[in-house]
């Protein structure tokens, strides 16, 4: 929009009306938009003329009457005409926001009004494709107490269209609009945007005029498109933590769900060197698939990890660890569920996705009443385990993937709930949330009637942490 400028025919009409000894001709021209004729600011360099926005034409060109016509003179001799709003005038001041500069303007010295035109967007910079609209509403500046239902049709962290549809509001080019866009069931975020072209009819192109509204586009992406990831995220200084409450646990019930836990579960452990050979992630079931709760954490409609927990209700044959190695008497004489096939993305590792898998575990297994959890993981993951309340147990097995010696650990939730040898703080935050939700569905009575003493003690300490971590933390969908 900096290209050199191009003058309109109308500086070959008549000369101006003072120039004759008479004042113009008034004329009125009706505004064909909702915002009743707003008053604009138009820039020249470093200079700025008020006038009033009278008319958009069908091709998109502004008629604008200045406040004072002698300022005609002045714009005609400008080398390039932007506009901003006299509402936006304060955005303009501490924001910074720059004026959007006309692609060619002329002055009508007949009608003595300023015409300007704006170009077609160009290539946009980097949007990302989105998994559909996303719908929005805008509070309009010019429009004051407006609402209007839009939707985001693309988006990139500095830049968008949105789409208002044939009987939407007037949306002016220069404008500065405050976008609210859905950001999962209960949650918005706000975009402070500033209209910069039509691309059609109906669509106009916007760029994001502060750094608040940068990180609040990147939480967008990161929910809705397929190709924006967590180290996106990063590299826009937004940390993944700030969209825990976002991620959503869905447990596998159809054909399609599977296909999604199974294809993390390739892409996990591909990462890490294995599965190299495996093109189709159908291949990784196998018959404890059937007798398992096999779950996938999604970020929006992405999944992002997986993994299961298979409920043997005392049958060895359900174990994986008792089919290769063996598990301890003690363990079997109580109720236990296996943990295995934990798996994540590689586009979203170490950033609270596992925290998320953590906390399905906890509840299936509180929820089925089981006294123990079992496991197995690679060396490097055991110290993470134990500052969970994991313990090792004596047995080692190869891992089915690699073949790697993985170590078979536990976690006794009985001793989890009762006592304070894990970090009372640290042990809020993964499973608080956990524990609350499981209380208020009674699923921790089976728990409580063999308290006795300084076990119900602690136990009504941390039951009072989790609630107040649920009222006070994210929301977590359990």
């Amino acid at each position: 929009m900096s290209a050199p400028q191009a003058s309109f025919a109308y500086e070959a009409m008549d000369a101006p009306a003072e120039a004759r000894g008479r004042a113009p001709e008034p004329r009125f021209h009706h505004a064909v938009h909702e915002t009743h004729r707003p008053t604009v600011i138009v820039w020249t360099g470093a200079s700025f003329h008020e006038g009033t926005l009278e008319t958009e034409q069908a091709d998109g060109e502004y008629v604008i009457a200045l406040e004072r016509p002698e300022d005609l003179a002045r714009i005609k001799e400008a080398r390039r005409v932007g506009i901003t709003y006299w509402q936006d005038r304060r955005l303009v001041r501490w924001l910074r926001v720059q004026p959007v500069w006309a692609g060619s303007f002329g002055v009508d010295w007949r009608s003595g009004r300023l015409r300007v035109r704006f170009e077609p967007q160009g290539a946009p910079m980097l949007l990302y494709p989105l998994d559909g609209p996303i719908a929005a509403r805008i509070e309009q500046g010019i429009a004051p107490r407006r609402r209007a239902s839009v939707s985001l049709v693309e988006l990139g962290p500095y830049e968008g269209v949105l789409s208002v549809g044939d009987g939407g509001p007037c949306v002016l080019i220069g404008s500065v609009l405050r976008v609210r866009a859905a950001l999962g069931a209960a949650r918005e975020v706000r975009l402070l945007v500033q209209v910069v072209a039509r691309r059609r009819r109906g669509e106009y192109c916007f760029r994001v005029v502060d750094a608040r509204s940068v990180k609040a586009a990147a939480a967008l992406l990161a929910v809705r498109s397929p190709a924006f990831t967590f180290s996106n995220l990063k590299v826009l200084d937004v940390s993944p933590s700030r969209l825990d409450g976002l991620m959503a646990i869905r447990t596998v019930d159809d054909a399609e769900t599977l296909e999604a836990a199974l294809s993390v579960r390739l892409r996990g452990n591909q990462f890490f060197g294995r599965l190299s050979g495996v093109g189709d992630a159908s291949a990784l079931t196998d018959d404890l698939d059937p007798h398992a709760i096999t779950f996938v954490c999604q970020l929006g409609d992405k999944p992002i990890g997986t993994g299961r927990v298979v409920i043997n209700d005392g049958d060895r044959r359900l174990s994986e660890i008792e089919r290769e190695v063996g598990l301890p008497g003690w363990i079997w004489r109580e109720r236990f569920a296996e943990v295995s096939r934990v798996a994540i993305h590689p586009d979203y590792r170490a950033s609270g996705v596992m925290v998320a898998i953590f906390r399905e575990m906890g509840r299936i297994a509180l929820n089925m009443r089981c006294r123990y959890l079992v496991l197995d993981c690679i060396e490097k993951l055991v110290p993470m385990y134990e500052k969970i309340g994991g313990k090792r147990l004596p047995i080692t097995k190869r891992h089915p993937y690699s073949g790697e010696t993985v170590h078979v650990m536990y976690v006794d939730l009985f001793e989890s709930l009762t006592t304070l040898r894990t970090n009372p703080v640290f042990w809020t935050f993964m499973f608080g949330p956990v524990v609350d939700h499981a209380r208020r569905i009674s699923s921790l009575a089976h728990y409580r009637q063999h308290m006795r003493g300084s076990d119900a003690l602690v136990y009504h300490l941390k039951s009072g942490l989790s609630r107040l971590y649920s009222a006070l933390g994210p929301r977590w969908d359990g």
